[in-house]
């Protein structure tokens, strides 16, 4: 009967979603992946004071809808999230989800634009 009830509330905890926890971020870099002419191309470099705090403020509006989900993704536009110059979060902004850890949300086509004209002009896009 315990391990029913058990299962049960395992079951409702995955299906009601998970929620993305950030922990202190003070600086961030970009690594973008894109092809040119059929070959992989990297773009890297430097967010901005501004550009981390935009970031930072959507990942706190969107806190949930959030699914786990152990995967393998390519690379998008990588954004590494730091505190203390140590990389603490990496974000994976991709063409219809962002992936955060483990966790991935599904985003739209003009929640993808506005992530990347917040994050500033990036190379290859």
């Amino acid at each position: 009967m315990f391990a029913r009830r058990l299962l049960i509330a395992c079951a409702l905890a995955l299906l009601a979603g998970c929620k993305l926890e950030l922990p202190a971020i003070d600086a961030g870099t970009f690594e973008h992946h894109f092809m040119v002419g059929g070959r992989d191309q990297v773009a890297t470099g430097s967010l901005s004071e501004s550009q981390v705090k935009a970031l930072v403020a959507w990942l706190q509006l969107h806190p949930g809808g959030w699914n786990y989900r152990i995967e393998d993704t390519g690379p998008g536009l990588l954004v590494y999230l730091k505190q203390g110059g140590v990389p603490v979060l990496v974000v994976n902004i991709r063409a219809h989800e962002v992936k955060a850890r483990d966790l991935f949300r599904p985003i739209t086509p003009g929640e993808r634009a506005a992530l990347y004209a917040m994050l500033g002009p990036i190379p290859g896009q």
